[in-house]
């Protein structure tokens, strides 16, 4: 924080390339992710619920359980697993 920096990119509008610079910026403040809902591991959510995570992994792709899969492993957020336990 309080570093500047200059992003030039051929072909691409000065303005467009800061608008979006700044956006990146205000994304990754602390605030933004102080925001963010706890998510759990499969591991975690199998461990809550005292199910395998084999179960938890088949609720997943059956539908009746949301998550997310950002990367290489699913993530579930705390009003997901609310409602999973709640069975809604």
């Amino acid at each position: 924080m309080g570093k500047n920096f200059k992003l030039t990119i051929s072909g691409i509008e000065p303005d467009l390339v800061d608008a979006v610079a700044k956006r990146v910026i205000e994304l990754t403040q602390p605030t933004f992710f102080e925001d963010m809902e706890q998510r759990f591991s499969v591991k975690e959510v199998a461990a809550i619920t005292k199910k395998t995570p084999a179960t938890i992994g088949k609720h997943i792709r059956d539908g009746i359980l949301k998550a997310c899969k950002p990367g290489r492993d699913y993530e579930i957020t705390e009003s997901n697993l609310k409602k999973y336990i709640n069975g809604e």
